[in-house]
């Protein structure tokens, strides 16, 4: 945004220099073409004509410099607000890269030198910024990854880039995993890669207690005696336990997808179906009864 922004400000400054030149050409043209001419017809003999040649003279160069200082003065004031409106966008973009809350930096994407880092880069990872431009995106890798990195650097990329979940390692030591997003641009006339790295890694340590806890879950379920059957509201069977199979002899899944009330004994039918519509009518409420099932 800011290189097309300096860039239609020169181009500005081109175009007005040749409309400053073009209009000086034409005015000067007529002058020359018509001023004679005039001069020739008006004097009435040879003195005056020298005469009137002198004033025309004064006049060209009073009304040229008069419209060259209107005309300069007019792109001055706009050249001005223009560079006014650019330093002010460089402030926003500075501002935004400086202040955001995740880490953020530029490196050269021949070099992979670090070129400028915010300040949540440098509360992240430990280093100072003098120490970060003597670094390379290499040096805040664990040394297992680097290969990986090499290969990923090697794909062409697009202008915006999702490169996925990484371990960077801090200035401590502490390996945390990241999920980066860059996006290419120039800077300071080289080509640059801006990178956003969102901490991940307590949504990673969330994750994987949450796998854990079903693990355990699982196992405690399919290695237990009790009978466990999941329904849906209409009685039918979406899951048992391994237990139900070993208990009532029936071939795995045999009865998954129909109605768990083809088992129940005729006679308590009526009953633990009522039983059922009231359990599902109240979410997460208890009920219990004794019934029995037909092998």
């Amino acid at each position: 945004m800011k290189n097309n922004q300096r860039t239609s400000f020169l181009s500005s400054l081109h175009r007005s220099a040749f409309e400053i030149a073009l209009l000086y050409l034409f005015v000067g043209g007529l002058w020359i073409l018509f001023s004679d001419r005039l001069a020739a017809e008006i004097a009435p003999n040879l003195g005056a004509l020298t005469m009137i040649s002198i004033y025309k003279g004064w006049v060209y160069v009073i009304v040229t410099a008069l419209m060259l200082y209107w005309l300069m003065r007019r792109d001055s004031i706009k050249h001005a607000n223009t560079e006014e409106a650019l330093r002010a966008s460089e402030e926003k973009y500075r501002y935004l890269f400086d202040n955001n809350p995740h880490p953020m930096w530029a490196y050269d994407l021949e070099t992979l030198e670090f070129l400028a880092v915010n300040a949540a880069a440098v509360n992240k990872y430990g280093y100072t910024r003098a120490e970060f431009l003597q670094m390379t995106i290499a040096d805040i890798r664990p040394s297992e990854d680097v290969e990986r990195l090499k290969k990923h650097l090697e794909i062409p990329r697009p202008s915006l880039q999702h490169s996925g979940e990484w371990r960077h390692k801090l200035k401590d030591g502490t390996l945390i995993d990241v999920q980066i997003s860059s996006h290419t641009l120039k800077l300071s006339g080289r080509e640059t890669a801006l990178v956003v790295a969102q901490d991940i890694t307590e949504r990673r340590h969330a994750e994987a207690a949450v796998h854990a806890n079903e693990e355990r879950f699982r196992a405690l379920i399919e290695n237990g005696l009790d009978d466990i059957s999941l329904l849906d509201i209409h009685g039918n069977l979406l899951w048992e336990s391994p237990a139900v199979v070993r208990n009532l002899g029936y071939p795995e899944n045999a009865f998954v997808g129909r109605n768990i009330f083809a088992l129940v004994h005729p006679e308590d039918k009526a009953w633990t179906s009522a039983l059922y519509t009231r359990l599902c009518e109240v979410p997460g409420s208890r009920q219990e009864g004794k019934f029995r099932l037909q092998r």
